[in-house]
């Protein structure tokens, strides 16, 4: 753009936003550069990158010298990290901060986990693999690497946003989302989440692009998208439920609304053969060009997107698309209820979805009823829930409903899964 034209659009106080801004965005976006930060964060010497390893410190240490080069202003609580401890295992976020003008009081946060297995252990689909290096090309490298890109992007684009955009490099999300959970109920930030985008495992695209939450932010959101994906000539692949697999989801129980790009379950998931050579770098790329175009929009838009509930996914329904991906064998040596669910305040599950035909439809429970005992059980947690579960019994269910307390009789299959 000629320098007069651009002194005479800042005079006018023209604000660098939305689609103008995501086309610079795009420009600023290199795949080769994605690929060497996956080689970086991938090669043998982070030793998989295992939360509260040196492997992770190092790629802490690595996010935070980008984002000080590019000149972000740190947000976490400490410079640029929110550290916290687990079971006596020191682990941090790094979070930075493109700033906003503050008249809406509202941030964008776009996040990926920097953690990986290290040698293994539980997490590891490999049993002969096991006390090798997983290096987490894919999971979650990529997204690592998408992360740093659309902050560079955003950063080149000039973009002067209504809303501040964060960028978090979250720490221990392979040993239960520690780091977003950490950063969603320690919030080192004053201004209300309007949208998190969050990437994990987007380093192999073949095909169109997974995306799930859009519906979780109606559809200014689901607009946003589809623009985003036009301009870059990315098809999509909605996906209407929200899986709790990932760290968006802390977020998402905070009636924020979310969006996942995925590009697939692969062989290679959770096993040392996850490595830098099978990596999409361009596919890396457009997944970072899309993000960017989204937050690009919402940071710039009039108003934000409304929190809608996204239809909820039972964890039988993700283990048969593991299944279908991996070829893993079915598990057939325990029941299931047939529902999805998520933590209840101030205790119980809270079911998200019922499976037609399943012993809880038939049993009448309902999307919305909190269970709080099965059997003998008390229903704290899922563990607590499958604890409860015996093949081919009738169980006695404790549930609220409205404020309520009711008791019903569940007939449970004969053993079909292993899960609720």
């Amino acid at each position: 753009m000629p320098r007069l034209l651009t002194l005479f659009l800042l005079a006018c106080g023209v604000s660098w936003g939305g689609p103008s801004a995501s086309w610079r965005a795009r420009l600023a976006v290199d795949a080769a550069r994605a690929q060497r930060t996956v080689a970086h964060l991938a090669d043998d010497a982070l030793e998989g990158r295992e939360a509260g390893s040196q492997g992770a410190e190092a790629t802490i240490r690595f996010g935070e010298a980008v984002f000080r080069a590019l000149g972000l202003e740190p947000a976490g609580s400490e410079g640029y990290r929110q550290p916290f401890r687990v079971k006596g295992r020191a682990m941090s976020n790094v979070l930075a901060a493109l700033p906003g003008s503050g008249e809406t009081g509202e941030a964008i946060l776009i996040g990926a986990h920097l953690d990986h297995l290290g040698r293994g252990g539980m997490g590891s689909m490999s049993l002969l693999g096991r006390g090798e290096i997983h290096n987490g090309a894919d999971d979650n490298a990529s997204g690592v690497a998408a992360v740093l890109e659309v902050a560079r992007g955003l950063v080149a684009s000039g973009i002067r946003p209504r809303r501040r955009i964060l960028f978090a490099l979250f720490d221990g999300e392979e040993q239960g989302l520690l780091g977003s959970k950490h950063l969603a109920a320690q919030r080192c930030f004053p201004e209300r989440l309007a949208l998190m985008i969050n990437l994990d495992m987007v380093g192999r695209l073949e095909g169109p692009l997974t995306v799930a939450g859009a519906e979780s932010g109606g559809e200014l959101l689901a607009g946003w998208l589809r623009e985003a994906a036009a301009e870059i000539h990315l098809e999509l692949r909605p996906e209407r439920a929200v899986y709790a697999n990932s760290d968006h989801h802390p977020f998402y129980e905070q009636d924020v609304p979310v969006l996942v790009p995925f590009t697939g379950l692969h062989r290679d998931y959770h096993r040392p053969s996850d490595d830098v050579a099978k990596v999409n770098a361009e596919g890396i790329a457009q997944v970072a060009r899309l993000a960017a175009g989204v937050a690009a929009r919402a940071a710039a838009a009039e108003r934000a997107p409304t929190f809608v509930p996204a239809p909820a996914a039972t964890l039988e329904i993700f283990l048969e698309q593991a299944q279908a991906f991996l070829r893993l064998p079915t598990r057939r040596t325990a029941p299931r209820l047939g529902v999805g669910v998520s933590a209840a305040r101030p205790r119980g599950l809270r079911i998200t979805a019922v499976d037609p035909d399943s012993p809880a439809a038939r049993a009448g429970l309902e999307v919305g009823d909190v269970i709080t005992r099965l059997g003998e059980v008390t229903v704290d947690s899922r563990a607590d829930l499958r604890r409860g579960l015996q093949p081919g019994g009738l169980l006695e269910l404790e549930l609220a409903r409205g404020g309520e307390a009711y008791v019903v009789w569940v007939r449970l299959n004969s053993a079909r899964g292993d899960w609720h």
